[in-house]
């Protein structure tokens, strides 16, 4: 009878260690595919930022013919023509994509000038 009994309690141990084994080995399937999904997507993702990186650059300069294009009309209406055809020059640049270098000799002419 004695035999019996442990005969039954290592069944049951047996039968929950198994189950143990069966689980460790599905969470375990689980973290491997979840790696490689991870790894396969890392490009693609980092594709996207590019991409929304160049969308953001795109969006900023069209913001800033905006802004350029708004204040030309307020340079005509106070007589500051030289002002108003910079502006439109700078608009120009800005639509072809040489804005950046302009920006710069803007930036260092004005530099001077409160020097």
């Amino acid at each position: 009878f004695h035999e019996t009994n442990r005969f039954g309690q290592l069944k049951e141990w047996i039968s929950s260690l198994v189950k143990d084994v069966q689980s460790v080995q599905q969470r375990l399937q689980q973290v491997q595919d979840g790696s490689v999904v991870a790894w396969e997507l890392i490009p693609r993702l980092d594709a996207r930022r590019q991409d929304l990186e160049r969308l953001q650059h795109v969006l900023e300069n069209a913001n800033e013919v905006l802004r350029t294009k708004s204040s030309i009309g307020g340079l005509l209406s106070a007589s500051d023509d030289l002002m108003a055809a910079e502006q439109i020059q700078y608009g120009r640049r800005l639509l072809s994509g040489t804005a950046a270098s302009y920006r710069k000799e803007q930036q260092q002419q004005q530099q001077q000038q409160q020097q």
